[in-house]
């Protein structure tokens, strides 16, 4: 992650920038929520079926607006 990461990403602190990605922060607070919860990171792009075997998509980094669609239009289906 980078420095502008901070002000857009409210998970983020400053040690995080150039040693952890977006995901990883955030997993660490998503746990937080709910521990008994099971929490994956993919860090390649997925299919949208592979998408829709997920009860919740949470996109950390960019992708182009097609894929971002793609991934919008599997979690609607489910």
């Amino acid at each position: 992650m980078t420095l502008s990461d901070l002000g857009s990403n409210f998970y983020t602190t400053p040690s995080d920038v150039g040693v952890r990605t977006r995901a990883d922060v955030s997993i660490d607070q998503l746990k937080e929520l709910n521990p008994y919860v099971t929490i994956t990171v993919q860090k390649v792009a997925l299919s949208p079926e592979e998408i829709a075997e997920f009860d919740v998509v949470i996109v950390t980094d960019i992708w182009d607006r097609s894929y971002l669609r793609a991934v919008s239009n599997a979690v609607h289906a489910k």
